[in-house]
This record gives C-alpha cells, structure tokens and sequence, in this order.
C-alpha cells in the first residue's frame, strides 16, 4: 500500500519526522495537526501577499471611525442633543453611515424629538443661575450622549466591546469638554453675577453645531485638535493643582 501511494504522501512522513520524530501518515496524529496549522499560516500569508490594501482599507476605517467618535462625543460635552440631532441629520442624507442597531437615531421620530430637545436646551441655558443648575444634570447627560454617538460609528461587531469603547472615547471626551464649560460658566456667574453668562451660552451653542460639522467633513483633523486640547488642558490642570499645594511660609 505504500508503493501504491503518492508521492505527497510518501514525503509528507519525512517531513514530520523532522519537526516532531514522528512518522505518522498525513492527517493523523501530531503531524496531521501540524500540517493543517501549517497550511493555515501559508493562506494567510498568500492572501495578504495578494490583497495588501484590504487591511489598509480596514485601519483607515477604524482611525476614521474614532476620530468621528472623539468628534462628534467632544461636541456632546457643549450642548447634549445638537451634536444627536446634527447626527442624526448627516445619517438620514447619508453623510454619517452608522451601525445597523443605532440606524433609529436617523428616524423621523428621533430627528423631532431632538428637535424639540435642543429648542429647550439652548433657550434654557440663557436663563442666569439655571444654567447653572442644567450644568449638574447635563454632565451625566453629556457622557450618555458622547458615549452613544461615539459606539453608533464604531465597526466594531462585539457589543460589549462597542459600548467599552464608546464610554473610554465618547464619554471621556464629552466629560472633558463639559467640565471645561461648567468651570467657565461659574467663574462668569461669580464674577459678573450671571450678566455674561449668555456669552458663554452663545459660544457654546455655535462650537455645539461647528465641531460636529467638521467632523463630517475633516474628522482627523478635528480629532487631532481635541486630542492637542485635551493634552494642553490636562497639564494646565495638573500645573494648577501643583501650585495649590505649594503655600507660603511666612
């Protein structure tokens, strides 16, 4: 029966030989297994020899894909449901292509009910000390919203993951960016009495519709600047809290 074989077959035996010392037909035994891990690594070899772009097309997806993320996410922590509604809209034209379980933010009953949403929101933040008071309850908020917008771009196929991912990126970029206007719209309540604080309303407002704009249109750019913004805030923070430790000897 071994003359009757093949040549394949009668080499194949040699080959295991080495590698394990075993002289075991293909197929069986240790040298079966290996055989089949070894064609395994030799296909995939062959097809990213083939199609080299395939896993370049994937990595500018997921750099893309996060850095819509981080930008439209920081944009939740200026104004909760423009940033939602203004992903929503870019959706329903086709400019944000979304996963397939977040494709209801593109509905008709989500598009009016963040309509209605963001009419209340900025109406209220122009009313002194309620903003204030918004402020407490939006930075929750803020988090949920950059959380959500942040996981319904993601390709990611494993929910848990997606969601993981979403809060690490969406909601610590909506939470950094909310804390920042908290901290400045107190400082204008108590240094002005609240008088300015619709300065500050107004800027927010527009940096709510301006940032997730340009996140459709240049979003690693938009993301490298939050990235840059964050980096700058975080030392400033952490040179502030330096300094407080620091007292005076008299």
């Amino acid at each position: 029966s071994v003359g009757s074989g093949n040549s394949k077959d009668r080499n194949f035996p040699a080959i295991c030989d080495k590698a394990s010392g075993l002289t075991k037909a293909r197929g069986m035994g240790k040298c079966g297994e290996r055989s089949r891990v070894e064609g395994k690594r030799v296909i995939r070899g062959i097809s990213l020899a083939l199609y080299p772009t395939r896993s370049k097309i994937m990595e500018k997806e997921i750099i893309t894909a996060v850095a819509l993320g981080i930008g439209l996410s920081a944009s939740a922590g200026f104004r909760v449901f423009i940033p939602l509604l203004v992903a929503g809209v870019a959706a329903r034209l086709g400019f944000l292509p979304l996963a397939g379980n977040f494709e209801w933010l593109a509905g008709n009953a989500a598009l009016i009910g963040l309509g209605v949403a963001t009419l209340v929101e900025i109406g209220a933040y122009y009313i002194p000390f309620i903003d204030n008071l918004l402020d407490t309850v939006s930075t929750p908020m803020a988090i949920g919203a950059g959380t959500l917008l942040s996981a319904s771009v993601l390709p990611v196929d494993n929910e848990l993951l997606r969601w993981a991912m979403g809060f690490v990126i969406g909601g610590g970029a909506a939470a950094t960016i909310q804390g920042g206007t908290a901290a400045l719209r107190l400082g204008s309540s108590s240094t002005t009495g609240g008088t300015a604080n619709f300065l500050v309303a107004s800027g927010e407002n527009l940096a709510a519709v301006f940032t997730p704009v340009m996140t459709l249109l240049l979003p690693l750019l938009v993301a490298l600047f939050l990235l840059l913004f964050f980096l700058f805030l975080f030392r400033l923070i952490a040179r502030r809290k330096k300094k407080s430790r620091i007292t005076p000897t008299a």
